[in-house]
């Protein structure tokens, strides 16, 4: 057997939500992420059909299976990638398929996207030292796939019924685009608040308060890594 074959990965998107695939990458979800960070199986079915989220799952080629998926939005207005959720198989990280899976999401980007944007939990609001590491290994995963963290904006990710929490946003600009003017930045989060935390009713007077701190972002030129944290 070829053995870069049996390694590798296809990347699918998912529409039919009683397809097997579509309840593979759902119970994923509920194995990988904690119960207070998953939104519903409700809301979940109405993104993917209403056409916010997009499903998007790993095969292995070897095993013949699904490993892994991301939850992400495609935006046209500005146009952009969003990665809200993404994650591999436990059994099966740390073996390079979340790079794999990154890289195979960033293939499939729009034609005139500027990047992939991320929502990233900070390092410096762990609860515990274990809870830091794991952070800042994951800053680091992103770093070595040529993310960048984007500079002076004191984002606030809005959550129903509770105080919004202090996020650090990372970007992988497009080939080619090193400055998001602050006005695209702004339109990017306002994408994110308005489709993604959609069910938080105040996120408009959250996005207020820290929306005249968003400057011009300049993004270095990046290389990446060869990725040793790998999700």
């Amino acid at each position: 057997m070829n053995t870069d074959k049996a390694k590798s990965i296809t990347i699918t998107k998912v529409t039919d939500l009683n397809s097997p695939e579509y309840h593979v990458a759902m119970k994923l979800y509920n194995d990988l992420f904690p119960e207070e960070e998953r939104l519903s199986p409700q809301q979940i079915e109405e993104m993917v059909t209403g056409g916010v989220y997009t499903l998007c799952v790993a095969r292995h080629a070897g095993l013949d299976k699904i490993i892994g998926f991301a939850l992400v939005v495609f935006s046209e207005d500005p146009a952009f990638l969003f990665i809200d959720n993404i994650a591999i198989d436990s059994s099966l990280q740390g073996k390079g398929y979340g790079s794999m899976l990154f890289t195979g999401l960033e293939k499939m980007q729009e034609e005139k996207s500027q990047g992939i944007f991320l929502e990233i939990e900070l390092p410096a609001q762990a609860l515990d030292e274990e809870d830091r590491i794991a952070r800042e290994k994951r800053v680091g995963f992103y770093e070595r796939l040529g993310c960048q963290a984007m500079q002076n904006i004191p984002y606030l990710f809005p959550i129903k019924d509770q105080e919004p929490l202090p996020l650090l946003l990372m970007f992988k600009p497009a080939p080619g685009v090193n400055k998001l003017p602050a006005e695209i930045v702004k339109q990017m989060v306002k994408c994110v608040y308005n489709e993604v935390h959609y069910d938080v009713p105040n996120r408009e007077e959250i996005f207020n308060s820290f929306a005249h701190t968003i400057q011009d972002q300049f993004f270095e030129k990046a290389h990446t890594q060869e990725d040793k944290y790998i999700i």
